[in-house]
């Protein structure tokens, strides 16, 4: 009996023909979410890409969900998935792309491009004084993952203390000078010149970072938020760099998404905000990244071996 196996992913034509030489164990159905039937979500056995909630709930005979994104919380709320449903995610596809993001942000808050690029679309010609180097910060990054991991590379290969927080300490990579705990998180914040975000949400992550944790930062320091808008209270944030707490932020991500149009961190000028988009495929080596995940974990499932990337535990 083969799996049933529905693809919303937009797979390339190579990840495809791939698979389809697995049809001896896969009855393969390239679609997309819109197109999905009820008849379609009860015969599932197994669906490749990220689906609502919602529709992810009347899947009662799934058995694998493959996810295209990190991110995977919502999945694992109580009556989404059924008993047993193995949940993965893409978690390493995306660290090249975000990291990069990421770091074009702090070099541009860093040397104020943002503010010259207002400047510009004000046909204003302006010196906005004096600027931070790439080299010499102390940078603490929140989170030391696929995501993490990049940027602390970078960011000490340019001459920068790097001190990371882990959940868990091992061995400190030597791309980073220490590593700390969440629970030490109060005690390294006034120490950073750049304090960067990597975690996935979670309810122990909800709005770690609040008007406590920014009053401890340096008033020089800048903040960025690669990770999840929930993270970080968003009210805190903009009180921070309005009153100077801080010397400003980048987001990629925000609470909410998408940022209300009247939100006065629009107008903000110390705040660079990206809508969410340094992942997803904006970069093709991302989908490429989560073809392999997915090809991997097709071949491991028609062995019986254990998934890559598996969120959920039984």
């Amino acid at each position: 009996m083969k799996h049933k196996t529905f693809v919303t992913l937009p797979v390339t034509e190579s990840c495809r023909q791939k698979m389809l030489e697995m049809n001896d164990s896969f009855d393969f159905c390239f679609t997309s979410a819109s197109e999905f039937t009820e008849e379609d979500l009860q015969a599932a056995e197994i669906i490749i890409g990220n689906l609502p909630c919602d529709t992810i709930r009347k899947a009662t005979s799934l058995k694998w969900l493959q996810l295209n994104s990190a991110g995977f919380a919502e999945y694992l709320e109580s009556g989404i998935l059924p008993d047993g449903c193995i949940l993965t995610n893409a978690a390493g596809a995306y660290g090249p792309a975000v990291s990069e993001h990421m770091l074009a942000m702090i070099f541009a808050m860093s040397k104020k491009l943002h503010l010259y690029r207002d400047s510009q679309n004000r046909q204003c010609w302006e010196d906005h004084g004096t600027v931070r180097p790439l080299h010499g910060q102390t940078a603490l990054i929140i989170g030391m993952g696929d995501i993490g991991s990049k940027i602390a590379q970078v960011l000490h290969a340019l001459g920068n203390h790097v001190i990371g927080i882990k959940r868990n300490i091992h061995n400190c990579p030597d791309y980073a000078d220490r590593l700390y705990t969440m629970e030490q998180l109060n005690e390294v914040l006034p120490l950073a010149d750049l304090v960067i975000v990597c975690l996935p949400a979670s309810p122990e992550n909800y709005h770690f970072m609040g008007e406590h944790q920014f009053q401890l930062m340096k008033n020089t320091a800048l903040f960025f938020n690669g990770g999840r808008g929930s993270l970080v209270d968003t009210d805190a944030l903009l009180k921070a760099v309005q009153e100077k707490q801080i010397a400003g932020a980048g987001l990629e991500v925000i609470e909410p998404e998408p940022l209300p149009s009247d939100h006065p961190i629009w107008k903000e000028p110390d705040i660079l905000l990206t809508p969410h988009c340094s992942g997803g495929f904006h970069m093709p080596e991302t989908l490429d990244r989560i073809c392999e995940i997915v090809l991997q974990n097709l071949a491991n499932y028609k062995e019986g071996l254990p998934l890559i990337n598996q969120c959920n535990t039984f």
